[in-house]
């Protein structure tokens, strides 16, 4: 894309803790998009993540542009029946870096990361309205396995 710079300026890391509110900030912004009209508890998301961030440092990465964090992943290890498997918690990135492959760039980095540890199986939970991060998935070969259903409740 015209203006944006490629991919491959982009370096995948472990965030520091004092980033963590620039983390939150777009990460509000892109809830926001991806998911519209829905009622988002921004205490839970914020929590869920600084959890993930202090009992296991290397379960969220970022990625970094000039300094300037574009993207983050969160992911979890989890015991399955079929074995220990990755699980993507949340990905998003920065509204002005979309469309560039940032977010495939975060998958392969989980991806390699969880085959360092022996870790055969990743899985990762989209809401079906969200056709880019559905496109994004399907296209580093992720398959559809299994469907929620859900209903509010008045």
């Amino acid at each position: 894309m015209p203006g944006k710079p490629p991919q491959s300026q982009v370096q995948i890391r472990y965030p520091k803790p004092e980033e963590f509110g620039t983390i939150m900030g777009f990460r509000h912004q892109t809830a926001r998009a991806s998911f519209p009209g829905a009622k988002i508890n921004r205490n839970m998301l914020e929590s869920n993540i600084m959890r993930m961030m202090e009992s296991d440092p290397e379960s969220v990465m970022v990625a970094d542009e000039a300094g300037a964090i574009i993207g983050c992943v969160a992911m979890k290890r989890k015991g399955t029946l079929s074995g220990k498997t990755g699980v993507v918690e949340h990905i998003f990135v920065e509204k002005g870096s979309r469309g560039r492959g940032i977010a495939k760039v975060l998958m392969k980095a989980v991806e390699e990361r969880l085959k360092k540890e022996g870790i055969r199986k990743v899985r990762a939970t989209v809401t079906i309205s969200n056709n880019p991060s559905l496109k994004m998935f399907r296209s580093l070969g992720y398959n559809k396995r299994r469907v929620v259903l859900e209903k509010n409740i008045r």
